[in-house]
């Protein structure tokens, strides 16, 4: 995690994906994951990775709304982001 607060995606990328090879749905690996992907852009992947998540943190669903825009699902990411911006 601190690889991802550093800047350091890619590392942390592979990090979090070592740690999903010794233990498959690691949800913080699973998270950091898809999040590093995110920050990488590449959104389809991140979309794959935290969409299945069922534990969704204010990050992991700004980053599905974000990356549904990315990729063409105009529609579900404005109301995902809609939905937080009435929370604030």
């Amino acid at each position: 995690d601190y690889l991802y607060h550093a800047d350091r995606y890619a590392e942390a990328e592979e990090r979090a994906s070592w740690i999903l090879r010794l233990e498959p749905g690691h949800l913080a690996a699973t998270r950091l994951l898809g999040l590093s992907q995110f920050e990488q852009r590449r959104y389809e992947e991140a979309l794959k990775t935290l969409s299945p998540l069922k534990e969704r943190d204010r990050a992991v669903q700004e980053a599905i709304g974000i990356s549904q825009l990315q990729v063409g699902e105009v529609e579900s990411g404005r109301k995902l982001l809609w939905e937080l911006s009435a929370v604030e």
